[in-house]
């Protein structure tokens, strides 16, 4: 069974979160996020409301600037793929 998909207004999204709009425009521009684009409105992807969750809490509550999410997004991204492998290795080998 697939996910559904379902789309949010970022400015919807940002005022339910109570933060500026234009801190999710930094984080599109950046590709850490990817909005869609529909009657001059842009939207979320319910895909990417964890995401963005986790970055306004990083930066909100962390003082997380946007490189450093950019940073800790591609060092989570690099662990991931380092456990896949890992993972792989451990069933090729029988642990």
């Amino acid at each position: 069974m697939s996910e559904q998909i379902i789309k949010i207004s970022v400015i919807t999204f940002c005022e339910y979160h109570q933060i500026e709009p234009d801190f999710v425009y930094a984080l599109q521009e950046s590709g850490l996020l990817e909005l869609q684009k529909e009657e001059e409105e842009l939207y979320l992807m319910n895909q990417q409301i964890d995401a963005l969750e986790r970055y306004i809490r990083m930066h909100y509550e962390l003082g997380i600037n946007l490189e450093g999410l950019e940073v800790i997004t591609r060092l989570l991204a690099q662990m991931e793929e380092m456990q896949t492998e890992l993972n792989i290795l451990k069933r090729k080998f029988g642990e």
